[in-house]
């Protein structure tokens, strides 16, 4: 069990450290990192956030801080780096303040609940969009794919015509799915043909598992599915025998796979699918037989079988389920042999309505597919959250920027109530009004360094700065790319720089409210970035309340 107190003086360097590697790993800058350990290391990408459980830190707070980014991942699909980062970067400010840090807690939570009520209801924040069009789906998707750096670097017209077949395969496969995504499986290779779309399940071969079709396509064919291990390991589903020897276990567990298989050989099964991994005896005998073997299947993949096929997966070995196999087969409208300079695959189709379909994709760039393969997972996530929003909002840091700007001056009208309310001094909630504005334009992969941030005073997006006494931006578009500068100047608009520290000066003359925006065409020249709504207020949620709570017990306790 390791035990960590918030005052301990390894905690700030720890969380220091940790917030410059999440930060460093988003933004237009962003790039990958290599973690290193005495046992194993481990490369980070914007994209790759979900393998941040193999970060080796020992630290009980940095580790509560990678269960919350977990827990992120798991919900939303993507924004754990995000809400790690605004995590790390609020618990650095609360244990290093000398604010009372119940007083910091108080505040903290009443900004969050300003922040959250903008991001939900905001009409000049939120983009609602038709869903009578793909626009919206398609622009979604550009969004997730083009903002990952390991997935997409430089423009050449060769790769973003790449990119693009990417977007329209995953949002045709999506609306095939009936936004199930579930029913979509990926299958992602390092070189393919032409990436495309079936209506079936793909499944990748290995070891000239292809063989046994010799060429041919099969029809009406009979499939057995097992989601346990077919071989002489102890399934970790299994529970150990008392008193009996693990290898002892190990046999049992051969021959009851053998008995079953030899019930599938005798009911005259043509496929046998395992989620995990078959025993190479085993395999063989079913070669021999005829039978396919198709193994190491993976969950996804394994379920997506079960909805094609009707087959009800063989969940252990026990000799009781022995006579009921036949009623626990299911069936495929045809199996065929699919080659591809990818490889070589077993395309099954089953019957009409399913909707289960298989995304083939090439690498292009990649060194790994699984890499691809995360985004790919990420832009389907998205859809499915978009179509329940039914808004979008600005990505690129826009939203963050208007956000911040909307925070202080909500604070500022309302400024002698909170500080009733929170009892606290004026200084003390401006403070953490700084606090919140810094984590939240970091996670969205933005600095406030002098010159380098600017923000209009139609839209209060974010702008890139110029570093120029003439010119305060540079650019002809917001980092959103939704809004041009000659929109702005049309409604008489004008930018400022954008810190911390001057924020009351710049935002004191700016009008109540921004600008509605709407949804639509991009602007010539420019790559809108769009981001989930419900997402980031899933991170921002669960960032705030996580480093309320550190805060409020003082330590940490992991076992």
């Amino acid at each position: 069990m390791a035990f960590i107190s918030v005052d301990s003086v390894y905690l700030k360097p720890a969380l220091d450290e940790f917030t410059k590697l999440l930060a460093a790993l988003v933004g237009p800058h962003g790039h990958s990192c290599l973690i290193r350990s005495p046992v194993d290391s481990v490369t980070l990408t914007s994209s790759s956030s979900r393998l941040i459980s193999n970060i080796p830190v020992g630290s009980p707070l940095l580790q509560f801080a990678l269960q919350c980014i977990r827990s992120q991942i798991e919900r939303f699909g993507d924004g754990g780096l995000y809400c790690g980062i605004l995590l790390s970067k609020l618990m650095i400010r609360l244990i290093d303040s000398c604010i009372p840090r119940h007083s910091s807690c108080s505040i903290l939570s009443e900004l969050q609940n300003i922040v959250l009520s903008q991001l939900r209801n905001s009409e000049q924040l939120l983009l609602s969009i038709n869903l009578d069009s793909v626009a919206p789906l398609m622009a979604v998707a550009q969004s997730v794919l083009l903002s990952k750096r390991g997935n997409y670097e430089g423009t050449d017209p060769v790769h973003l015509a790449h990119i693009n077949t990417q977007i329209s395969l995953l949002v045709q496969a999506f609306l095939e799915s009936e936004a199930s995504i579930e029913k979509v499986v990926l299958c992602i290779r390092k070189k393919v043909d032409k990436q495309c779309l079936l209506n079936g399940v793909l499944y990748p071969c290995a070891d000239e598992e292809h063989v046994v079709l010799k060429g041919m396509s099969w029809n009406s064919a009979s499939l057995l599915l097992f989601s346990v291990m077919l071989t002489d390991k102890i399934d970790c589903k299994e529970k150990e025998l008392p008193g009996v020897d693990y290898l002892q276990q190990g046999k049992a567990q051969f021959e009851a796979a053998e008995i079953f298989i030899e019930k599938a050989i005798s009911c005259g099964i043509n496929i046998v699918a395992c989620q995990k991994v078959v025993h190479p005896t085993l395999i063989l005998k079913m070669k021999r037989k005829g039978i396919l073997v198709l193994q190491r299947l993976g969950k996804r993949m394994a379920e997506a079988v079960e909805i094609l096929s009707g087959a009800v997966p063989v969940s252990n070995l026990h000799i009781s389920q022995l006579d009921s196999l036949p009623q626990l087969k299911g069936s495929l409208k045809k199996v065929q042999h699919f080659s591809d300079n990818g490889g070589n695959f077993v395309f099954m189709e089953g019957a009409p309505g399913s909707g289960i379909c298989t995304v083939l994709l090439g690498s292009h760039l990649l060194e790994s597919c699984s890499e691809l393969e995360i985004v790919a997972h990420q832009v389907l996530t998205a859809l499915k959250q978009v179509i329940q929003d039914t808004a979008v909002c600005p990505g690129g840091g826009c939203t963050e920027m208007h956000l911040c700007i909307t925070l202080w001056k909500e604070v500022h009208r309302r400024r002698e109530d909170l500080c009733f309310k929170l009892q606290c001094s004026a200084s003390q909630l401006y403070t953490v009004v700084k606090w919140f504005q810094e984590g939240l334009l970091l996670a969205s992969g933005l600095h406030s360094e002098a010159g380098s941030l600017a923000f209009d005073s139609v839209y209060y997006h974010a702008w890139r700065g110029s570093h120029s006494k003439t010119m305060i931006v540079e650019a002809t578009t917001c980092h959103c790319g939704l809004i041009s500068s000659d929109a702005v100047v049309r409604l008489n608009g004008s930018w400022s720089i954008f810190t911390l520290e001057h924020i009351n000066y710049v935002c004191t003359d700016l009008n109540d409210t921004a600008q509605k925006i709407t949804f639509g065409p991009s602007i010539a020249g420019s790559v809108p970035v769009h981001d989930v709504c419900s997402s980031k207020v899933g991170a921002i949620t669960v960032a705030v309340e996580s480093a309320i709570a550190i805060t409020d017990i003082g330590a940490i306790i992991t076992s």
